[in-house]
């Protein structure tokens, strides 16, 4: 990396450098975002048609990318609404010495949400202009949400106000935005370039010290299945192929074993909940489209029965998974075939113990025990530790 940064202009550098500062980021920082670029580059088939395809991608605004910048908005403003929702439902089931206490609580809540979803319906129409100013008008024409009613605290309050601090955040004129993206070009070119001139010299090393990686073993791999006459010795010599843990698979190792396989005899094995390869570019999504592939060559097996686990751990799974899986940003990851049933009757008689679920929330330790985050980090390990094991004994 330091070799990288040689070769490029000082200017330029200079300008990567400030813009990661502006945002509090040090020199170990942009090495870590090449790194990160290099790894994702790496698990493509062919990385600089990937850098290709981000420049692209900068020199004209695509839909995909509108797609994205609304999508985000619009996750933050159901979340929202979802709590103004259950806040109502709480205020509806309180007591109050006076109904017309309830009834001014009940006007102040559901006119905040009614402003969110104007918001909601302009997202929708991708009218940014006319959500930032609804958006705007609903947090200084509508009060504030209280922190207490009735005498109960209202812990939602914390939630929402750090969803509308989110979007209050990025919250700029249209015109900015695009001038921010034109300003950006320059940018990831830098970027793009320490990346190449990084992966160029690190090659040199590495032939120099004679030694190759497993990212080295899986392109040159995918090289030599470039030739045809290699790509039909492999097709003769294996008859069948078998893919253990397929939900880990990235786009490289995909391509590597559609080169050599016949379109009849390749079986599959995989769990898209189990995918835990995310850090080493793992595109679950991989497998998805082959589930979902209407190719006579494609059929899918769905092992539907859990034979292991009583009901009451299928049934939370069941629920946690479609919650987690499943948002209007990211779409529907956890359908109907995913769901898992009940193998046999005795799972249906054991003994069901509470399922417990342990949380850490990091940011709250760092704060309250002024630790850094690191340190909270740890000590949240070392508590998680102490519960499972108090559990186990």
């Amino acid at each position: 990396y330091q070799r990288a940064t040689q070769q490029i202009s000082v200017k330029d550098y200079m300008e990567c450098k400030l813009y990661f500062q502006s945002f509090g980021k040090k020199e170990e920082d942009i090495q870590k975002t090449i790194e990160q670029m290099i790894q994702t580059g790496q698990s493509k088939p062919h990385m600089d048609q990937w850098f290709s395809l981000i420049l692209n991608h900068f020199d004209t605004i695509q839909e995909e990318s509108l797609n994205w910048f609304f999508q985000y908005f619009t996750e933050k403003m159901i979340s929202m609404i979802e709590i103004l929702n259950s806040m109502i439902d709480k205020v509806n089931d309180m007591e109050f010495k006076k109904e017309s206490q309830k009834m001014a609580m009940l006007s102040r809540l559901e006119k905040k949400r009614e402003f969110n979803s104007i918001c909601l319906k302009t997202l929708k129409e991708k009218n940014y202009d006319e959500f930032r100013k609804i958006f705007i008008a609903s947090i200084n024409l509508t009060e504030n949400i209280p922190g207490t009613i009735n005498k109960i605290k209202m812990k939602e309050k914390d939630n929402y106000l750090s969803f509308q601090k989110d979007i209050s955040n990025v919250l700029y004129p249209w015109p900015q935005f695009i001038n921010d993206i034109e300003n950006q070009k320059s940018l990831v070119h830098t970027l793009i370039s320490l990346c190449k001139y990084t992966c160029i010299f690190f090659a040199e090393e590495k032939k120099q010290q004679e030694f190759i990686d497993f990212n080295d073993m899986e392109h040159f791999a995918l090289l030599l299945l470039e030739d045809q006459s290699i790509q039909e010795e492999l097709q003769t010599k294996y008859n069948e192929i078998l893919i253990d843990e397929f939900q880990d698979t990235n786009e490289l190792q995909e391509t590597i074993v559609s080169k050599f396989c016949r379109k009849n005899n390749v079986f599959r094995v995989g769990d898209i909940k189990q995918s835990i390869y995310g850090f080493r570019q793992a595109k679950p999504s991989i497998m998805k489209e082959h589930m979902k592939s209407t190719s006579n060559y494609d059929k899918a097996l769905v092992l539907k029965e859990n034979y292991r686990s009583n009901q009451s751990i299928i049934e939370f799974n069941n629920d946690f998974y479609e919650k987690l899986m499943n948002s209007n940003l990211l779409g529907t990851q956890f359908e109907e075939v995913d769901i898992a049933k009940v193998g046999m009757e005795s799972q249906k008689d054991s003994l069901a113990h509470p399922i417990r679920f342990l949380y850490a929330c990091i940011d709250e330790i760092k704060e309250s025990y002024d630790l850094s985050y690191p340190e909270a980090k740890k000590y949240s390990l070392v508590n998680r530790y102490h519960l499972m094991a108090k559990s186990i004994l």
